[in-house]
């Protein structure tokens, strides 16, 4: 999930142990929290699933990381209470 902020990738370890792993999307402290109040932010705080190779073979293609860090804006998301 790149929630803007950071993206993170969620699975069970072997033993059945809930895991998440996150790596910083924003250089510094200042630009995540400036990205927290801008109004794509507010419309959808969870986040916009990816495909983990897809963001390695972009990462291989030589593609800045900056580019693949960026969260792509899909509106609102429709998250169903469970």
């Amino acid at each position: 999930m790149n929630h803007g902020p950071t993206t993170s990738i969620y699975y069970k370890d072997p033993d059945g142990n809930k895991i998440e792993t996150q790596v910083d999307n924003f250089p510094t402290v200042q630009e995540a929290g400036a990205f927290m109040v801008t109004p794509q932010f507010m419309e959808n705080p969870v986040g916009v699933d990816f495909d983990p190779e897809e963001l390695v073979a972009r990462l291989r293609s030589g593609e800045d990381w900056t580019s693949i860090m960026k969260r792509p804006e899909i509106g609102p998301r429709n998250i169903a209470k469970r």
